[in-house]
């Protein structure tokens, strides 16, 4: 091995070393930068609009930008957890003052169900103590939603925090991005064909998963609110915001709000109010994300639904709240990787 073979050797070891240093440093800040890039992304045209108004005073236009943005979609979004928030204590109250009512509605009503089910299910039934299953199943549920209050509050500092990065992030973004991207692509040692084309295709997907999933969202929460608003159930906004949060996970999300509500009527012997939501929910909420989800993300993207569905949901079970966005992004640039290496070496 030459003294040049040795020296080209530890640099990249060394290099690669900083690296990975540098990456762990600002582990904890991916979050805000990686949303912070999402937003430049989706709103560049309008800071570009904004630099022309003000005749190229790019400082001046990337702190206007942030502050539209501040207005239009933060305050709204801190609107709609205040409401969440205000009618989670609404509902956990509830819940606490009527345990007793919902265990005798449980009780004294399962038997109008027992004669839908098979004769060994109802015997293996009959030896559960319903009472005190019932009992813990309404604590655990309101016990887990008053702790997921409080961590929201106990950790109000750390998510304002992040915030300000991001905000802070979006403000170099605007005014440095596009040569930081020219940096990129100088640096990088791929084709700058392929590079450009894996960042069209991470913009393209991010905006047609991030807006694809805001508007069914909206749709599906109304949808849902609108339901229990007319059949007179607790809280209708909040569960419209509930159903919101969940359509983020295709197929199953606004399933996981109406069904249980659905059984609950049933036990309460609301069976015209039971048939109505669960026909609802299966031909209007559901077929709602069923026509939106294709048009508005897989047209634009070139994913098939199931692998958008399997690229979310692992987005998800890996990264948390980002792999819902960042799940399809790693499916289209892995598409991407497979169209150019089909177009060059087979």
């Amino acid at each position: 091995m030459t003294k040049i073979h040795i020296k080209n050797i530890s640099f990249f070891l060394v290099f690669i070393a900083i690296v990975v240093l540098f990456v762990y440093v600002i582990r904890f800040f991916a979050a805000p930068l990686f949303y912070a890039i999402l937003i430049a992304a989706f709103s560049y045209p309008l800071y570009q609009w904004i630099v022309k108004k003000l005749n190229g005073r790019e400082r001046l236009a990337a702190f206007l930008s942030i502050l539209l943005l501040f207005v239009f979609v933060l305050i709204p979004l801190t609107i709609i957890g205040v409401l969440l928030i205000r009618d989670s204590f609404v509902l956990y109250s509830t819940a606490q003052s009527y345990v007793g009512q919902w265990v005798g509605y449980v009780t004294e009503n399962f038997s109008k169900l027992e004669y839908l089910l098979p004769q060994v299910v109802r015997e293996q039934l009959a030896v559960i103590d319903w009472k005190s299953s019932a009992v813990q199943a309404v604590q655990t549920v309101t016990n887990f939603v008053f702790t997921q209050l409080q961590n929201l509050t106990k950790n109000a500092v750390g998510v304002v925090g992040m915030i300000f990065i991001m905000l802070y992030s979006l403000f170099y973004l605007y005014k440095d991005g596009p040569r930081w991207v020219q940096k990129l692509i100088e640096y990088s040692p791929l084709d700058d064909g392929d590079e450009r084309l894996f960042i069209k295709k991470f913009i393209t997907t991010a905006k047609a998963t991030l807006l694809g999933t805001l508007a069914i969202g909206a749709v599906q929460g109304i949808l849902g609110a609108l339901a229990f608003w007319v059949l007179g159930i607790t809280a209708p906004i909040f569960w419209g915001l509930v159903i919101m949060l969940l359509s983020i996970v295709p197929v199953i999300g606004a399933f996981i709000v109406w069904v249980p509500v659905v059984i609950v009527l049933m036990i309460q012997g609301s069976w015209v109010a039971a048939i109505f939501l669960a026909l609802y929910g299966l031909f209007v909420i559901g077929l709602a994300d069923n026509f939106l989800r294709p048009v508005l993300v897989g047209s634009r993207t070139k994913i098939h639904p199931l692998l958008i569905l399997l690229s979310t949901l692992g987005g998800i079970a890996i990264f948390g709240f980002t792999g819902i966005i960042l799940g399809p992004i790693i499916a289209a640039l892995f598409l991407t990787v497979l169209e150019i290496y089909r177009k060059r070496y087979i």
